[in-house]
């Protein structure tokens, strides 16, 4: 199943898996991304119980940041309630609090 992704969260989680410290994250380079929310926009034939369009979310471990993510259909969860696309990756004020974050957590904590 592919997921147009409208939200993902950020945590720790991220930033330790961007360190090269998280055990189950692949192999650097890799897309970060823990948790996501969007709309399906492509599902197999045999996937039942979920169709194009229905909004769901899932706990990915990587790869939320992504547009689209493509996963197996059990992975996801149907969300019943309306929610709204606002600020994602493409915020240019968002990309910078995460680069930061990222640089500090890369320097022990210290601002360079």
């Amino acid at each position: 199943m592919r997921v147009r992704v409208h939200a993902a969260g950020i945590g720790s989680t991220d930033l330790v898996m961007l360190a090269g410290k998280y055990r189950f994250a692949p192999q650097i380079p890799l897309v970060p991304g823990y948790e996501v929310a969007g709309t399906v926009d492509a599902i197999g034939a045999s996937v039942t119980g979920i169709a194009m369009g229905d909004r769901v979310a899932a706990l990915t471990v990587y790869g939320g940041f992504a547009e689209v993510l493509v996963r197996e259909a059990e992975h996801f969860l149907p969300i019943r309630m309306a929610f709204r696309s606002r600020r994602g990756r493409g915020d240019p004020e968002l990309r910078h609090r995460v680069e930061m974050i990222y640089r500090v957590f890369a320097n022990g904590g210290r601002f360079r």
